[in-house]
């Protein structure tokens, strides 16, 4: 079976191979069943109607990183010697999940990456302690643009090295180069 290319450019084209691609904007006005892979390289639309089936992507993350836009939506599972986590600021919707193991080794800090010259970021965060309380002495906020997973913080649920399992903060960018929100739960 040919391949069929669509495009403004050429209209309607066969070439070698299979399958079909789609270089324009489109839409479907019926059923589509992909029983294979569906590739996006935008977004996808469904008019009021469920996506679903869809799984969250899980990276690991045992030392110091700079996440890219690539990395939006993804838990991270935060343990070892995490050091500094650096997640984009650059683009409104960059949103990620981070939640620590148990095995970190020191503490663990969360920062916004730099903005555009003459930006200013300010993170703007909600933590909710295991016992109730707002805060607590195991996440710190040590700038506008920095969260810091404090190993030198008690509990009688840490981990013999300190962390907290169970910790978690999600991130997400409200607007590029100037709002974050944070919120999370730590476990004490």
């Amino acid at each position: 079976m040919p391949k069929v290319v669509i495009s403004d450019a050429s209209g309607l084209v066969e070439q070698a191979g299979g399958g079909l691609e789609v270089n324009t904007t489109s839409d479907l006005n019926g059923s589509v069943t992909v029983s294979a892979e569906l590739r996006c390289s935008g977004s996808v639309f469904a008019n009021g109607q469920t996506l679903s089936g869809h799984h969250k992507k899980i990276k690991t993350i045992t030392s110091s990183r700079t996440l890219t836009k690539e990395d939006s939506g993804k838990l991270f599972l935060v343990g070892g010697n995490a050091g500094t986590i650096q997640f984009p600021v650059d683009t409104a919707g960059w949103h990620g999940s981070f939640f620590i193991t148990g095995s970190v080794a020191a503490d663990v800090i969360l920062s916004a990456s730099a903005a555009t010259a003459g930006s200013v970021v300010n993170m703007f965060a909600t933590v909710i302690s295991g016992s109730g309380g707002v805060g607590s002495a195991g996440i710190l906020f040590t700038s506008p643009k920095d969260i810091r997973f404090d190993q030198s913080g008690q509990s009688s649920r840490q981990f013999t090295n300190g962390a907290y399992a169970g910790s978690r903060i999600n991130i997400d960018v409200l607007k590029a180069n100037s709002i974050v929100i944070a919120t999370g739960m730590m476990d004490d």
